[in-house]
């Protein structure tokens, strides 16, 4: 599944992103 750089962004991705 596509990760996004945005912390609890993004449609299909529901996880927080830790930078």
């Amino acid at each position: 599944k596509p990760i996004s750089k945005c912390p609890a962004c993004g449609s299909e991705n529901r996880e927080p992103v830790e930078l």
